[in-house]
């Protein structure tokens, strides 16, 4: 075997290697991507069982969606968002202070 030979042998060898070990870089990006994705759905998931827990222990299990997103609109419409309104809402439930309420009552008291 020539020198031009083995050097061509251990040129398509080195090539080799290095598609094998490229290609093992991808399939170990691909599953690290695969599992943040599914970490964030079960995250989600979480998230919107939690949501749906709040909403019944606030007695406004029996509201449709629509009720419930047009009464959380309203509430930062008359509230805002600022930072020590959010704290007063997270002080009330933590104190225990809210109370449970149905659907507010019509304004001619039926």
């Amino acid at each position: 075997m020539s020198t031009q030979q083995k050097l061509v042998e251990r040129m398509t060898a080195a090539a080799n290697r290095l598609a094998s070990m490229r290609a093992r870089q991808l399939l170990a990006e691909m599953r690290a991507e695969h599992h943040e994705r599914d970490r964030a759905r079960r995250e989600l998931v979480k998230r919107r069982a939690l949501f749906g827990d709040v909403i019944m222990q606030c007695g406004l299990g029996d509201w449709s969606p629509q009720e419930i997103r047009g009464l959380v609109l309203h509430t930062l419409d008359q509230t805002g968002t600022s930072p020590t309104v959010r704290l007063g809402f997270r002080k009330r439930a933590e104190d225990g202070t809210g109370n449970a309420r149905g659907p507010p009552k019509a304004a001619d008291g039926s």
